[in-house]
């Protein structure tokens, strides 16, 4: 039986080289703004952007390309199938954490508290499972081959998927998938690590995060400690008015932070009076 399945052909995958660039472009600024807290709105996508990201693409996925080949392939290729998939599995899903970990701005508090418990139910169910489950099944990768043979017996809805549309397109479809993660990845590391911001020359204490055709955005923000603060600030574009400036990397504003700190304050205030209501109760006449 003849599969009719999707051809991909190399006229389609140029054809719809404009509009990834355009997404991934824009993904790339979504994780920067997410990074900064800037509404998805103000996202401005210039056709310098669209064909920086298309040269992007092209470079990335011919570095990826001879990475594959050269280090990741003979190293994963040492490993039996079964074990390997195991491993590739857990090394997208790590990667996926780490990548919104650093867009998040998370601290290793929150990372250990939203992450860890994920993490480890992936290990147990990829590489202690089939210890369980195949004990009297000798190697521990002929275990965990017994464990995917029961996996793979029933499809999955992505095993439907592929077998609808075919192998190679659902294999293209993933790739770009883990290509628009990884740019968005990147927009946050981009915000993370820049030093180097646009600043008024009127008021030397607001830093300007983005800028569109005739506007910019920015933010308020202490220079002692390279914290910004809300709320962001909408201003015309003035050439005259603004300068390059190196700050160093900038702490985005968390509201959770500031109502712990308040919380604390307040307690601090709450246990202050209540010291003062008690001592001059004691110095009160009998």
């Amino acid at each position: 039986m003849k599969n009719n399945y999707p051809k991909v052909t190399e006229g389609l995958l140029i054809a719809s080289l404009p509009i990834v660039a355009y997404f991934l472009a824009y993904v790339f600024e979504r994780g920067y703004c997410s990074y900064f807290n800037i509404p998805p709105i103000f996202i401005h996508i210039s056709i310098f952007n669209v064909a920086s990201e298309a040269i992007t693409v092209i470079g990335t996925y011919a570095v990826l390309f001879f990475l594959f080949d050269s280090f990741v392939y003979p190293f994963f290729s040492k490993f039996d199938r079964a074990l390997r998939w195991s491993l590739i599995n857990t090394a997208v899903i790590l990667f996926i954490m780490v990548g919104y970990a650093i867009v998040a701005n998370l601290s290793i508090e929150h990372i250990l508290m939203f992450f860890l418990p994920f993490i480890c139910a992936i290990l147990f169910f990829e590489f202690i499972l089939p210890l369980i489950t195949q004990k009297n099944i000798p190697g521990y990768v002929n275990k965990i081959k017994a464990q995917k043979k029961i996996n793979f017996e029933d499809d999955t809805f992505m095993d439907k998927i592929a077998l609808k549309i075919g192998p190679s397109l659902f294999l293209m479809i993933y790739i770009f998938i883990l290509t628009s993660e990884a740019f968005y990845f990147a927009g946050g590391i981009k915000a993370k690590y820049k030093t180097v911001f646009l600043t008024s020359t009127k008021t030397p204490d607001v830093v300007y995060l983005e800028k569109g055709d005739n506007f910019l955005i920015g933010c308020k923000f202490d220079r002692n400690t390279n914290t910004l603060t809300n709320p962001l600030v909408i201003e015309p574009l003035n050439k005259n008015s603004v300068s390059f400036e190196k700050l160093g990397r900038l702490k985005p504003f968390r509201t959770r932070k500031v109502h712990k700190s308040l919380n604390r304050d307040n307690k601090k205030e709450v246990s202050s009076n209540e010291n003062v209501t008690s001592n001059s109760g004691d110095t009160t006449p009998k």
